[in-house]
């Protein structure tokens, strides 16, 4: 059984050069996504995110996330992906529940989520998509994630309707 990271690592190697991701008016190979992706790793790594670390994200549909995400899998950490419209009560709500170590925002929810994630969880440091994913070596870390690891986890008010 491979891991995502594994298994975009695999296609990284069979088709580098060609396109991955198209979003707005920008397209990443998989190489240059790769690339991305390890900055990102290297970032996370340096701010203490390792293996099995919860890490809190305002997931948006941008390649600044997604390039997050896929670092985080790799490096084996727990991406939590929190829904950018939540209120400051549930972020304070999501981060007293999972104590995460690290916390990922952008400029829009920077204020709210700071507010939410100070009161909810003291020890989390909160840090910019846009830092995580323009810091840090492009030199491609180590897959420390396994198959039997926690790749994500996705609080909900627990009902459906």
């Amino acid at each position: 059984m491979n891991t995502i990271p594994a298994l975009f690592d695999n296609a990284v190697e069979h088709a580098g050069n060609q396109i991955w991701l198209r979003f707005e008016d920008s397209t990443f190979t998989y190489e240059e996504a790769a690339e991305c992706i390890a900055g990102a790793a290297s970032a996370l790594a340096d701010l203490g995110v390792g293996h099995a670390s919860h890490v809190l994200v305002t997931a948006r549909n941008s390649p600044e996330y997604l390039f997050t995400w896929l670092a985080l899998m790799r490096s084996g950490a727990v991406f939590i992906a929190v829904n950018p419209k939540s209120t400051v009560d549930e972020l304070r709500g999501f981060a007293h529940q999972v104590r995460p170590r690290l916390v990922v925002t952008d400029g829009e929810l920077l204020a709210s989520v700071k507010e939410g994630v100070d009161q909810g969880s003291a020890g989390s440091h909160v840090v910019m998509v846009d830092d995580i994913t323009s810091e840090g070596s492009t030199e491609t870390p180590p897959l420390t994630a396994g198959p039997d690891d926690i790749a994500v986890m996705i609080p909900t008010s627990g009902t459906t309707g």
